[in-house]
């Protein structure tokens, strides 16, 4: 997601969005921090009293989604490299 972030970040057409389900919000924030992640990070809270994990059906994390402009999935299930080249494939149409 990292080399995703930084090869895309300048295109006012990327954004990245991170939600935790950690059990308390200073966990994601240190993980950020440490790992120098600035993009969006979004607190949902307990996995077990969250709806969007349901509205999306995250079954596991992490769980990434490629959405385009219009608010539709576009992509899922992405790993590794594959994340860099579903978003330049996006970002080319």
């Amino acid at each position: 997601m990292k080399a995703s972030f930084d090869a895309f970040n300048k295109d006012d057409r990327f954004a990245v969005i991170s939600l935790s389900l950690d059990s308390e919000p200073a966990a994601p924030k240190k993980f950020a921090r440490e790992q120098g992640l600035s993009w969006i990070q979004g607190f949902l809270g307990d996995w077990s009293k969250d709806k969007v994990t349901i509205d999306y059906g995250v079954f596991g994390i992490p769980a990434i989604f490629l959405i385009d402009p219009d608010g539709k999935v576009s992509a899922t299930d992405l790993r590794g490299g594959k994340i860099k080249e579903a978003v330049a494939a996006a970002l080319a149409n």
